[in-house]
C-alpha cells in the first residue's frame, strides 16, 4: 500500500470508521454503499469508482463478509449458491485487491486518480518489480569473491563503476583476492592512480557490508609485511613517536609502553576494545579513525550499514532539481554542490534509499532529465517530492 501511495501522491487514502458498515441499506450492495459514502463523506469524484478503488486484504475480507450477510438476508440463499451470488456481486462492483499483479496489504482503502495515471502507475510498479528481480539475480550472479562482485558493477556512474570497467579489461587483476592489501598492492604495482586506489577501498567496504559472511580477517605487520592470520600472534602498539603500529609478535622489540593483543580488540563486531585502548594511550581521534578504517578493510568489525539517503536539491535560478544519493549528512552534500552554484541551493526533501533507489528514480523521471542528475521541475516530480514532506497540522 505504501508503494501505491508513493506513486500516486494525490490519491485518497481512507480508513473506514469502526461502526461501518452498520445500518447500511439492504436494497443495494455493500460495495455500492461504500462508493456513495466515499463521494458524500470524503468528497471523492464519483466517476468509475469501481475501477479506481483498491482495498487492502483485511478490509476486503470485511466488505465481502458484510455483503455475504446482506445477500443472505435478502435472498435466503445458503452454501454454494450464496457463495456464487457473493462472487457475482464482488466481481461486478467490489473494489480491486490487486495492483500491478501484486496483492494489496493493510486495512485501508485507496481511491486512485484518473485511468491514465493508473495505467502509468501500474507500468511503473511493474518496472520496479522487474528491477528488483534483476537486482536479486545480479546479486546471485556476483559470485563468491570480490573480483566477480566488482565486475558485476560495470555501468555504475561512480568511481566503483569506473574501477570495475578497468578490471574487466585487465586480465591480470587478482579477481580471487581474499584480502584488501592483495588487490591494493596490485593496483600500486601497475601504476593505477590514487583515485582508483580510493575506489578500491570504497568497493571493498561496500562488498563486506553486503556480504559480511565473506570477510576473511587478517592483519599485516608493518615491519616484516607478513600476514597475521592468527590474531594471538599480532599486537597493536602505540609508539613513542605517537602513532599506531600493527606488529607480528616476532617483530616486537622490548616491552612497549602501551600495547594490546589484536584478539583483545575484536571481541565483537564494533571494534569495542579499540576506543578503550586509544583512550588509555591518549591517541588523537583522527589517528583512531584512520586505524579503524584500515582494520575494517582487513575484515575486522562488521560495520552496520549506514543510514543512506536519497536527496532532492533545487537550484533556484532555473528550478532544476538534482536527485542524488549520499551516505553522509545531506547538508554536507548540499554544501559540496554549492561550490559550483552562485545562488543558494535548497534541500527540498529526503528519503531513505541507496544507489539502487537513486537509479530507479532517475529512470522514473528520465523524460524530464536535463543533464546528469539534474531534472526539470515538472509537475509529476514536484508532486512526488511534496508527498515526502511531512504535513504540518494547522493550529
Amino acid at each position: 500500500m505504501k508503494r501505491i501511495v508513493a506513486v500516486f501522491p494525490d490519491a485518497h487514502t481512507v480508513v473506514l470508521p469502526d461502526d461501518w458498515p452498520e445500518g447500511l441499506r439492504d436494497d443495494i450492495s455493500v460495495f455500492e454503499s461504500l462508493y456513495r459514502w466515499l463521494v458524500l463523506e470524503r468528497r471523492v469524484a464519483p466517476e468509475r469508482l469501481h475501477d479506481r478503488t483498491y482495498a487492502g486484504a483485511g478490509i476486503a475480507r470485511e466488505l465481502r463478509a458484510a455483503e455475504r450477510a446482506r445477500i443472505a438476508r435478502r435472498t435466503k440463499l445458503k452454501g454454494k449458491r450464496l457463495d456464487a451470488a457473493l462472487n457475482i456481486s464482488d466481481l461486478g462492483s467490489g473494489p480491486q485487491t490487486l495492483f500491478a499483479g501484486q496483492p494489496i496489504q493493510g486495512n485501508v482503502i485507496v481511491v486512485l486518480p484518473d485511468d491514465d495515471s493508473i495505467d502509468r502507475g501500474s507500468s511503473h510498479m511493474l518496472q520496479e518489480s522487474r528491477v528488483a528481480k534483476t537486482r536479486k539475480i545480479r546479486d546471485l550472479a556476483s559470485g563468491a569473491d570480490f573480483g566477480q562482485w566488482l565486475i558485476s558493477n560495470v555501468g555504475r556512474e561512480d568511481p566503483v563503476g569506473d574501477l570495475a570497467h578497468d578490471v574487466v579489461h585487465d586480465p591480470d587483476f587478482p579477481r580471487d583476492a581474499r584480502h584488501y592489501p592483495e588487490a591494493l598492492e596490485y593496483l600500486q604495482s601497475q601504476g593505477y592512480c590514487l583515485g582508483a586506489q580510493n575506489a578500491l577501498a570504497e568497493a571493498w567496504n561496500e562488498y563486506l557490508a553486503r556480504y559480511p559472511e565473506r570477510a576473511v580477517k587478517a592483519a599485516w605487520c608493518e615491519r616484516c609485511a607478513r600476514a597475521i592470520v592468527e590474531l594471538p600472534k599480532g599486537v597493536l602498539v602505540w609508539t613513542e613517536s605517537g602513532g599506531f603500529e600493527v606488529l607480528h609478535t616476532c617483530c616486537v622489540q622490548g616491552v612497549p609502553r602501551c600495547s594490546i593483543d589484536l584478539h583483545q580488540l575484536f571481541d565483537g563486531p564494533d571494534l569495542g576494545g579499540l576506543n578503550a585502548f586509544a583512550n588509555e594511550c591518549g591517541a588523537p581521534s583522527e589517528l583512531v579513525a584512520r586505524l579503524e578504517a584500515r582494520l575494517r578493510l582487513w575484515g575486522f568489525g562488521a560495520r552496520r550499514r549506514r543510514q543512506t539517503k536519497v536527496y532532492f536539491i533545487q537550484e533556484p535560478k532555473d528550478g532544476a532539481i538534482k536527485i542524488g544519493y549520499t551516505s553522509g549528512p545531506v547538508e554536507r552534500r548540499r554544501a559540496a554542490l554549492q561550490t559550483g552554484h552562485p545562488e543558494p541551493l535548497r534541500v527540498l526533501a529526503t528519503m531513505d534509499g541507496d544507489r539502487s533507489t537513486e537509479a530507479d528514480l532517475h529512470a522514473r523521471f528520465g523524460q524530464y532529465r536535463r543533464k546528469g542528475e539534474w531534472f526539470a521541475p515538472h509537475r509529476e516530480l514536484i508532486q512526488f517530492i511534496a508527498a515526502l514532506v511531512p504535513k504540518v497540522p494547522r493550529p
